[in-house]
């Protein structure tokens, strides 16, 4: 009988200890789970991030290639004006060439 008692006892220990660990577990879990859900905002935080940095590099790409373009357009006219201005200066010295001729005594 006193060794039955004596194994009760161990028993009540044992549950006592299982418990106590299941407990510890159980507080481990939570405080696991809690740290991954952080970890998951802010990867979620760090992904919408991404997402509007990718967002305004194109907006920006495009607005450069929109530069571009206009630069492009740009040149052309001045290119355009150019070779008018050309063509009115060669007009002009051909105009003004005789003026500046000796003229011969006849």
């Amino acid at each position: 009988m006193a060794e039955n008692i004596m194994l009760k006892a161990k028993l009540k220990v044992e549950n006592d200890r299982y418990d106590a660990l299941q407990g510890v577990i159980a507080r481990e879990l939570r405080g696991l789970r809690a740290h991954v859900e952080d970890e998951l905002k802010d990867l979620e935080d760090m992904r919408a991030e991404r997402d509007g940095l990718l967002t305004r590099q194109a907006a920006f790409e495009q607005e450069i290639r929109d530069l571009r373009v206009q630069v492009a357009g740009e040149a052309a006219k001045l290119d355009e004006v150019r070779s008018e201005r050309d063509l009115w200066a060669a007009r002009a010295e051909a105009l003004a060439q005789p003026i500046f001729q000796k003229r011969s005594t006849v």
